[in-house]
């Protein structure tokens, strides 16, 4: 059976143990869904666009009928995509649904729901699904999330997380009801254990007019230990025998058999997805992109004056405000 066991030590509070749990789980999420959330943030700064009273529906617009492939118009004010939202809240429940309309402005692309169980929980914007990234790792007051991608009908993907006990959880990513990746995760107040499992499996989906079909072969790969002292954490690669290795050879392993298991079965839908929206562009903020681009400059010269230390604390910054969203780094896409 084919395993992947992390292991992270922390002598500073939990803090460093948890990042290591959503860096995981949300690196795998982020491989299929990132694109995406590009993609819908080109078509609202493409486009214009008009929200319901209610606020559950917005409804993108455009001049430019090129934008959609076949489309034949001379109005300025062609109906190019939508987005339809719902929520539904208890303090131990909390729901939302977001259905996705592209160029085919009458038919439905997919829908995605996220199911969150638990106590006291907060009640979710309704924006929130499309808007944000994707977090499928537990909170100290979550039980459960269920997230899946529905189209034309079929549940063609979920990523469940749950607790199993009050320290360990369960992730796992399926397509149409077969797992693909597992992820057994134990945090307790200075150490975390994560086993990731990449799963061997065949996925075919034929539609009326699309075929999907996926064949991943798991083999051996890596375990690895990282341990922190203080604030920071060096970690060391082992494989399956607990054998040290390179983090050159994890990254190869882990690549193929995870990101690859994500990026051949959901990843084409999403990119399937992605290309029934309307054509669009990415817009640099330029001021944005030169602050960026300074900062590198300043830390590569620091690097070259020996003061490693301090260009590391500015990369570290930079990297941070990727991961939060502060800075975005964008590519011209489809």
């Amino acid at each position: 059976m084919n395993f992947l066991i992390a292991l992270l030590i922390a002598t500073v509070p939990a803090s460093a143990a948890e990042i290591a749990y959503e860096n995981f789980i949300n690196d795998l999420v982020d491989a299929f869904r990132k694109p995406f959330q590009e993609k819908l943030w080109q078509i609202s700064t493409n486009n214009f666009f008009e929200l319901n009273n209610s606020g559950t529906q917005v409804r993108f617009y455009s001049d430019d009928p090129s934008v959609c492939p076949n489309l034949v118009s001379t109005s300025d004010r062609i109906p190019v995509a939508a987005i339809r939202m719902s929520v539904s809240f208890k303090p131990t429940q909390a729901y939302q649904q977001v259905e996705y309309t592209g160029c085919d402005s009458t038919l439905p692309i997919f829908n995605e729901f996220l199911l969150i169980t638990g106590e006291n929980l907060s009640e979710p914007n309704l924006t929130g699904l499309y808007k944000r990234n994707l977090d499928m790792t537990l909170k100290p007051n979550e039980t459960g999330k269920s997230y899946f991608v529905q189209y034309k009908g079929v549940r063609i993907f979920q990523i469940t997380s749950k607790r199993t006990s009050p320290t360990e959880y369960l992730t796992r990513f399926e397509m149409t009801s077969t797992p693909i990746i597992t992820v057994f995760t134990n945090i307790t107040a200075n150490h975390a254990r994560l086993t990731l499992r990449a799963h061997s499996f065949l996925h075919q989906y034929m539609g009326s007019t699309d075929y999907y079909r996926s064949n991943i072969n798991g083999g051996e790969y890596s375990d690895f230990v990282a341990e922190a002292t203080g604030e920071s954490a060096l970690i060391k690669y082992f494989n399956s025998a607990l054998k040290p290795i390179s983090k050159k050879e994890f990254d190869e392993n882990y690549n193929e058999l995870f990101l690859e298991s994500i990026n051949g079965t959901v990843g084409a839908y999403f990119r399937s997805f992605i290309s029934r929206f309307p054509r669009t562009e990415a817009i640099v903020d330029t001021r944005g992109s030169t602050m960026f681009l300074n900062n590198l400059k300043e830390a590569y010269n620091l690097i070259l004056l020996g003061q490693t230390l301090n260009a590391q604390k500015i990369i570290e910054l930079l990297i941070s405000n990727i991961e939060s969203g502060k800075t975005q780094v964008t590519e011209r896409s489809q």
